[in-house]
C-alpha cells in the first residue's frame, strides 16, 4: 500500500483526507467490506481503472446525505468514480479516524495520485492455521532477500504485529 494526503473535490464538497493505493487483497487482509457498492478487483487493478472506495467520514464530508455510489471525485485533476462505501472501522486508540480514508487501485493511485512517492507499507496476513511467528519469519526472510541484506546486516524495515481485535484481523506491516 501507499498513502498520501490529498485535497478531494466532489460536486458537494471539498475535503483533505488520506488516500491509499491498495491491492484488491487489502480488503480481505484487513477484513474490510463495503456496506454499499463493492470493492474494486484485479481487473480494475490491471486496467488502472479510475475508481475508488470511500470511508464513511470522507463520504459524509464530500457528499453529505447524498449517496456517493456512482458519484465522481477529483484528485490531482483526475476524476474517479466511487464504487464502494466502506464499513465503519471507527476511531483507533491513538485517536485516528479509520473511516477518514479513500482507497484506490494501487496502479491508478501510483500513476495518477502519488507519482514518484515510494510505497512504504506492506500488509500481509497469515494463512488460517499458520502460526504467526512462522509467517513473520518468512516475511522477514523475503524482505531481507529483496533488500539485499547480508547475514550480518541489520533489518532495514520494521515488522509490526497487529493483534486480533473486533475491527482488524491479524496482519503484518513492514
Amino acid at each position: 500500500t501507499n498513502r498520501v494526503p490529498a485535497q478531494i473535490i466532489s460536486a458537494y464538497g471539498n475535503y483533505r483526507t488520506g488516500c491509499m493505493g491498495v491491492y484488491p487483497s487489502f480488503f480481505d487482509i484487513r477484513r474490510w467490506k463495503c456496506i454499499a457498492g463493492r470493492p474494486f478487483g484485479n481487473e480494475e487493478m490491471q486496467m488502472c481503472a479510475k475508481v475508488c472506495c470511500i470511508g464513511l467520514t470522507s463520504a459524509k464530508e464530500l457528499f453529505g446525505s447524498v449517496d456517493p455510489i456512482g458519484e465522481e471525485i477529483r484528485v490531482n485533476k483526475n476524476s474517479f468514480q466511487v464504487i464502494g462505501v466502506l464499513e465503519s472501522k471507527g476511531v483507533g486508540s491513538d485517536g485516528r479516524d479509520f473511516d477518514d480514508i479513500i482507497l484506490f487501485p494501487f496502479t491508478s493511485f501510483q500513476r495518477l495520485i502519488a507519482g514518484n512517492e515510494p510505497s512504504g507499507t506492506l500488509f500481509a496476513a497469515a494463512k488460517a492455521g499458520e502460526p504467526l511467528p512462522v509467517a513473520k519469519e518468512q516475511i522477514r526472510a523475503l524482505l531481507r532477500q529483496r533488500h539485499r541484506l547480508a547475514d550480518e546486516d541489520e533489518d532495514s524495515f520494521r515488522i509490526m504485529d497487529r493483534s486480533l481485535t473486533a475491527q482488524a484481523p491479524p496482519a503484518l506491516a513492514a
